[in-house]
């Protein structure tokens, strides 16, 4: 870290402004990770078919979301799925 001699608070006041601006470019950089998959995120994220994926579901396997009629799951539940079903 450097030290910075500020005399004004309009140099105070752009050496925040140019802070900031750079946080959000590094920011804008990072990908944002999905939490809620559709079906078909869903069964490419577990690289399975969507039969299996749908059956699975429907035995309880996997826990799927009903919204307005569309399925949907969390990326978090379907990772719990795996840590619980990986191989020794």
């Amino acid at each position: 870290m450097k030290n910075i001699i500020i005399s004004t608070h309009f140099e105070l006041e752009e050496l925040i402004n140019d802070s900031v601006k750079n946080a959000l470019k590094e920011l804008d950089k990072k990908p944002v990770e999905k939490k809620i998959l559709t079906i078909r995120e869903a069964f490419k994220y577990l690289n399975i078919s969507r039969p299996t994926l749908l059956r699975w579901r429907k035995q309880g396997k996997i826990k799927g979301i009903k919204v307005e009629g569309k399925v949907l799951f969390r990326k978090e539940d379907l990772d719990t799925f795996l840590e619980n079903n990986r191989e020794a």
